[in-house]
């Protein structure tokens, strides 16, 4: 009898817009993809954790802005600017340890 492994990783996509979010991403699974998008018109906004906590050197959260790319891993406080416009944010994990995600909000700001 043959036997067959499939692997397969799950992809979440998500839309924000308006002038202010959350992305909550709590007691993830291993290997998962998932990304976030916000449009905004706003001149400025700040981007900030309520809670961070991935699998340090393996989990991992991208952000993507118009002004900078950055890369996020272990346990965090985050206290982000940039201009307004687009951001993406996203988060892959691997096969083995979850940590309890994150909380993170954004908001226009003068």
């Amino acid at each position: 009898m043959e036997s067959f492994f499939y692997y397969v990783k799950l992809l979440l996509y998500f839309f924000n817009s308006g002038e202010d979010g959350t992305i909550r991403l709590e007691g993830y699974t291993a290997d998962i993809r998932v990304r976030w998008r916000i449009e905004s018109d706003c001149d400025n906004i700040h981007i900030y954790t309520e809670s961070f906590h991935l699998e340090k050197n393996y989990d991992h959260l991208s952000i993507h802005t118009n002004d900078w790319h950055r890369y996020y891993t272990g346990n965090k406080d985050l206290n982000l600017y940039t201009s307004g416009g687009d951001i993406e944010l996203i988060f892959t994990s691997d096969g083995s340890v979850q940590e309890d995600g994150f909380v993170i909000h954004w908001q226009c700001v003068d």
